[in-house]
């Protein structure tokens, strides 16, 4: 089995983030050999300027984002 860590779209543009987000998760979702993965991006403020800010999944204020929510809750994802 295979752990994936630290996966985050560096793509600027939000929806490509959200389809690259949905698609790599339902993948892995799917995929007998990934014993888990995680995203990238669950902090308040992001380490530098690589990852993209659409692929945040935490707000400055601590809460979670839109994307971060559909990563919890949504099996399979579907695009916004």
């Amino acid at each position: 089995p295979l752990v994936v860590s630290e996966i985050a779209s560096i793509d600027r543009n939000v929806g490509s983030v959200y389809n690259f987000t949905v698609q790599l998760a339902n993948f892995m979702d799917n995929a007998d050999w990934i014993f888990e993965y995680g995203f990238f991006g669950c902090m308040r403020n992001l380490a530098d300027g690589f990852v993209s800010p659409d692929a945040q999944l935490m707000r400055p204020d601590g809460h979670f984002t839109e994307l971060m929510w559909k990563l919890q809750n949504e099996q399979p994802m579907v695009p916004p």
